[in-house]
């Protein structure tokens, strides 16, 4: 057979996940389990990620299999004609997508769920045809009964094709789920540290042991590591969150000393990195958590390759190119974006025009909305700062942004309001305890806190399933990296 997937090898294997967007879970088991008498299939067309430590497979759309195009069905096993097993092959060639089999035993909510020895036939055959003729494309399975789901993949060897379990079925929704699959003794539960039960036990008490171990497991990436950025990023630590990715090219200044949190006067005279502090005060909290401190900007390849790998970007940078950067990746790898900013605006006479802020929480899916949909970033002003520099100091001299010399207002309270606005719901995103809030605006001047309703943008280019929803790699990331150097010169969002 052919060898169409040369960076797969054995051992080790990476780590495999299925990461379904917003509102595809439950479409998918609604269409399964409508009739218990008989069992249902359907076929999710998914894009791939893929870095060193981890294989996602990303749904882009649900199909479900009409009940023309079954040779049999009954509540014992399925078969699905040829005609259509080869149109859905076809459609998967022309888009460069991969293949998920979802199928139903609908029988009772027993967690002895496995794949039968007629799926393990059917499947093999299927997983030997797709990688004989569709190069690219990757093949896995998932089954599911009125409470639980197993997953596989399969993947080609020279010496035929063999199935590895899938341990994680991700769900980017509200609210955010990662559903640990594995077939495993309750003995092997995973539970929380000894350590973890005495530092968070307060919050346990509100939130429950399983709240504060999915806390735990979480990855969270953030981008921008000043005012706001750090505040969430000691938030997140303090909430118990112990895989963090920081992200942010900048070193620390005197003048940062008023809102960056945990920096000292001497990191401010060393030019200590952002990124550095932030790890420092992760690590003065939780000093066994992983934090990969990246002093980079958001467009460098290695920064991609790490947000990849995130269960939740936070972009809290002062631009507009930076969040629809992040928008992208978010939208094309199928995680949620929590984007947070500030703005303070000074009027004649020193008065105070504006002092406010605000958060966003873009879920990828037919549920969902992006950070375009919802309009939190100007595309041509986004454009305006990826230019060059000779780009740029053309729009300076006309007016249409402001040089390198130019200084935003900024102050730690309102920074911490916002911040703590946000890391409240992103806390409700992964242990629910109230109803959630997607968008949100404060106004410090009049005391005001204004949620706002987001509708979809159907035919957004950033997130419907015609734009850039779940292709992962298969859509190039456009190379920004001309832009690192300036972006952090330009204003804060207006």
């Amino acid at each position: 057979m052919t060898e169409t997937h040369p960076n797969i090898s054995r051992p080790p294997l990476p780590q495999f996940e299925i990461v379904l967007p917003a509102g595809m879970h439950d479409a998918i088991r609604e269409f399964l389990f409508r009739d218990s008498s008989r069992e249902y299939m359907g076929v999710i067309l998914a894009g791939v990620s893929e870095t060193e430590r981890k294989i996602k497979l990303l749904g882009r759309r649900f199909i479900p299999v009409p009940t023309g195009d079954y040779e049999r069905q009954s509540a014992g096993g399925l078969t699905v004609r040829g005609e259509y097993s080869q149109r859905l092959l076809r459609q998967c060639a022309d888009e460069g997508l991969s293949q998920i089999d979802v199928h139903s035993h609908p029988f009772g909510p027993s967690p002895d769920l496995w794949f039968s020895g007629t799926d393990d036939a059917h499947e093999q055959r299927m997983a030997q045809y797709i990688y004989e003729r569709l190069e690219g494309s990757l093949y896995a399975s998932l089954v599911m009964n009125q409470g639980y789901s197993k997953a596989r993949i399969w993947l080609p060897y020279p010496e035929g094709v063999t199935a590895h379990e899938i341990s994680t079925l991700v769900l980017a929704e509200s609210p955010f789920r990662r559903l640990d699959i594995t077939a495993r003794d309750s003995a092997d539960e995973p539970s929380l540290t000894e350590r973890d039960r005495h530092c968070f036990g307060r919050q346990v008490l509100a939130f429950g042991e399983k709240g504060q171990l999915a806390i735990s497991q979480v990855a969270v990436g953030i981008v921008g590591a000043g005012g706001q950025g750090s505040a969430i990023v000691e938030g997140l630590a303090r909430l118990g969150v112990r895989n963090l990715t920081v992200i942010d090219p900048d070193v620390a200044e005197i003048s940062n000393i008023n809102r960056v949190s945990s920096m000292t006067l001497e990191d401010g005279h060393a030019g200590l990195p952002k990124v550095e502090i932030a790890s420092r005060t992760v690590h003065s909290i939780i000093p066994d958590a992983k934090v990969m401190a990246a002093q980079a900007s958001v467009f460098a390849p290695a920064s991609i390759e790490l947000l990849k790998e995130c269960d939740i970007i936070v972009v809290a940078t002062d631009n507009h190119a930076t969040r629809m950067f992040a928008q992208r990746i978010g939208a094309q790898y199928l995680i949620p974006v929590v984007s947070v900013g500030v703005n303070i605006e000074v009027g004649e006479n020193s008065a105070l025009v504006d002092v406010s802020g605000e958060f966003a929480i873009a879920l990828p899916g037919a549920t969902g909305w992006c950070l375009a949909c919802a309009h939190v970033y100007d595309a041509e002003r986004a454009a305006i700062e990826l230019a060059d520099a000779a780009e740029q100091q053309r729009w300076i001299q006309r007016g249409y942004i402001d040089g390198a010399d130019v200084k935003a207002p900024a102050v730690s309270h309102l920074n911490g309001v916002v911040a703590n606005l946000a890391l409240a719901e992103i806390h409700n995103l992964l242990v629910p305890f109230k109803k959630f809030v997607r968008y949100l605006t404060y106004d410090q001047l009049h005391g005001q806190l204004m949620p706002y309703t987001i509708e979809r943008n159907q035919t957004c280019a950033v997130c419907s399933d015609t734009g850039l929803l779940g292709l992962g790699d298969l859509e190039p990331i456009p190379n920004y990296e001309r832009a690192i150097g300036h972006l952090s010169a330009n204003p804060p969002l207006q």
